[in-house]
């Protein structure tokens, strides 16, 4: 049994990080099965991107490289690893609540660190995240730390998503994705997804869990405490 969910979730971690380990074992064997390149191609679906996938797939014959699922899978892999861990995140635009359009440009901003949180309304995790997302806003927003949320429910859901927002009373920026296409550019395939930009408005993190987060952001974070000093320009 676990005391607690950290030490729950650690020991999750842990558990995926030896996978990894043993499944580049594993092709390292078996460079020449099709069955190695679907297990490829399931755990990219299911952890996202990974240095290690690009090892594993580098370790293929050439006969399986050569098949068209894994000439698709490449191809998604180095779409992903545009935006991994140190590449700068993309400008996007995007709509906030009074329907005005608006550019998001990561390089434009003066906090230290900010989440950008992708979800929709009918997502239950993506909803049961909320409490923590506002402690972690109250915990450190006066050190640097923003939260962006981007919806991606349809137009018809417009009224639904801000009723979310004001039921929830989230304070922070909420802007909605109307159309497929930054989804379809940051490869958004499950909500929530989560991406940590520093104020270079470089990728940080992709996915960080909310009990990394605080961690993370009380390492990172100036001690001081400011006032009236982070607010975005019009």
């Amino acid at each position: 049994p676990f005391e607690t969910e950290k030490e729950y979730r650690g020991l999750c971690n842990d558990l995926v990080k030896m996978g990894d380990s043993t499944f580049l074992e594993y092709v390292k064997k078996y460079p020449n099965s099709y069955v190695t390149l679907w297990k490829l191609i399931e755990r990219f679906e299911t952890f996202g991107y990974k240095k290690q996938y690009s090892n594993a797939f580098a370790l293929l014959s050439t006969k399986v490289k050569e098949t068209y699922p894994a000439k698709i899978f490449i191809k998604e892999l180095l779409k992903l690893r545009k935006y991994s861990e140190g590449n700068l995140f993309p400008k996007l635009l995007i709509t906030d609540t009074a329907k005005k359009k608006y550019l998001l440009d990561m390089n434009a901003r003066v906090y230290n660190i900010t989440l950008i949180d992708f979800w929709h309304s009918d997502c239950l995790p993506c909803l049961k995240q909320f409490p923590r997302h506002k402690l972690l806003y109250n915990q450190f927003n006066r050190r640097g730390f923003d939260i962006i949320s981007i919806s991606v429910d349809k137009v018809k859901d417009f009224l639904k998503w801000k009723e979310i927002i004001k039921s929830e009373n989230m304070t922070w920026n909420h802007f909605i994705d109307f159309t497929p296409l930054n989804s379809t550019e940051l490869s958004l395939k499950f909500f929530p997804t989560n991406f940590l930009i520093g104020k270079d408005g470089r990728i940080l993190k992709r996915n960080i869990a909310l009990w990394d987060l605080e961690k993370f952001l009380d390492k990172n974070l100036p001690v001081q405490v400011y006032d009236n000093i982070y607010i975005d320009p019009e």
